[in-house]
């Protein structure tokens, strides 16, 4: 399990953040030098959201990992009933084990459920963020346009730094 993830954080360094942070550093480079208060709302925007992302982080943590020692649970009872088999049909305690199997399997199963669940909801809530910046940049774009302290290629810039920082 340790591997597993050991190599799922690799790459998500490899794969995910360290493209989206050279990627923002470029695009915040341009910005500052086009229009530095839209450069200054992606940073404050980002920040917010690293900063939710974190301590969001740090309350699941909990949960993970009572998820995962759970898990550990389920799969060393599995792995008891099947290699002690024997015994448990010589002392008819067959009933007794699948009782005390059932009880951490279906723990394990809510503990999973509620990870998965909150996982989810925060999901949710990066997305509904993301909506939001890209419209506020939209709408501040366009204002800004319609002023004249704007121009089209500028905004469309903008708008296509959005869509690579987020990805979407």
């Amino acid at each position: 399990r340790f591997q597993r993830s050991y190599d799922r954080l690799a790459d998500s360094v490899v794969f995910h953040i360290l493209p989206t942070l050279i990627t923002l550093a470029g695009v915040l480079f341009v910005l500052f030098r086009e229009s530095p208060p839209m450069a200054v709302a992606i940073i404050v925007w980002i920040v917010i959201l690293a900063v939710v992302n974190y301590y969001f982080a740090r309350w699941k943590l909990q949960y993970d990992i009572h998820r995962a020692g759970l898990d550990s649970r389920v799969t060393g009872q599995t792995a008891d009933m099947f290699t002690n088999q024997s015994a448990i049909e010589a002392h008819g305690t067959y009933d007794v084990e699948r009782a005390r199997h059932a009880l951490v399997a279906t723990e394990q199963m809510h503990v999973a459920a509620f990870t998965w669940n909150t996982g989810t909801v925060f999901h949710a809530f990066q997305e509904l963020s993301i909506a939001v910046i890209k419209y506020a940049v939209f709408a501040v774009g366009i204002a800004l346009w319609i002023r004249g302290e704007f121009s089209l290629g500028m905004f469309m810039l903008l708008h296509s730094y959005v869509f690579q920082i987020t990805n979407r």
